[in-house]
């Protein structure tokens, strides 16, 4: 939890198939997700985003796509308004709309008789392989410091005269107050 929050945040999930699978679908899936501004949507993920996975891997064209898939279709339904008359008067997001997540996801998979590890990662979450006793990178992060990702922010930006990203308390950060450029949750960044 940090030194200034009261609560940790943060969530992991692990899922193992019940028997080894044939049709190349995971046989154990490992994610970890550091919340941000509540728990609500590290919760959630840690609930749900094995099934969508699973979900997704039958139609997928090939693993990551699956988990790609997966993560956007968790993120549309982390930021929709709640449902119900009162929801109107409420933020919108699971756990509101500031409240959010990144993730680091590990896949394995059987493909041609060899057990293969599938990786993604939303935000500044890393996942780092130790391979030869040398750690090697398997993710990119997420973050504003990267000038694509400014640029990538900036194009859905209405106001061309500000940027969306700016270089706030030491860092880059979207909104001014996000110093990672890609997450769950945080509605109050996403168009409505």
């Amino acid at each position: 939890k940090g030194t200034v929050r009261k609560a940790n945040e943060d969530r992991y999930s692990a899922y193992r198939a019940p028997s080894a699978p044939s049709d190349g679908s995971p046989s154990a899936i490992v994610s970890v997700f550091d919340g941000h501004g509540g728990s609500a949507v590290s919760e959630w993920l840690s609930e749900k985003l094995n099934g969508i996975i699973l979900e997704e891997w039958k139609k997928a064209d090939f693993p990551l796509e699956a988990l790609r898939v997966a993560c956007l279709k968790a993120d549309n339904v982390l930021v929709q308004p709640p449902e119900g008359f009162f929801a109107a008067f409420g933020e919108r997001g699971v756990g509101g709309s500031k409240c959010g997540s990144t993730a680091a996801v590990c896949a394995l998979y059987e493909e041609g008789g060899v057990t293969r590890l599938c990786t993604a990662n939303v935000g500044d979450a890393r996942i780092v392989m130790v391979r030869g006793g040398k750690p090697v990178q398997l993710s990119v992060d997420h973050v504003p410091d990267d000038e694509a990702e400014r640029k990538r922010i900036d194009r859905g930006n209405p106001n061309l005269r500000k940027s969306l990203v700016s270089f706030t308390e030491g860092s880059w950060r979207v909104g001014g107050v996000l110093a990672l450029s890609r997450a769950f949750g945080d509605s109050f960044l996403e168009e409505s």
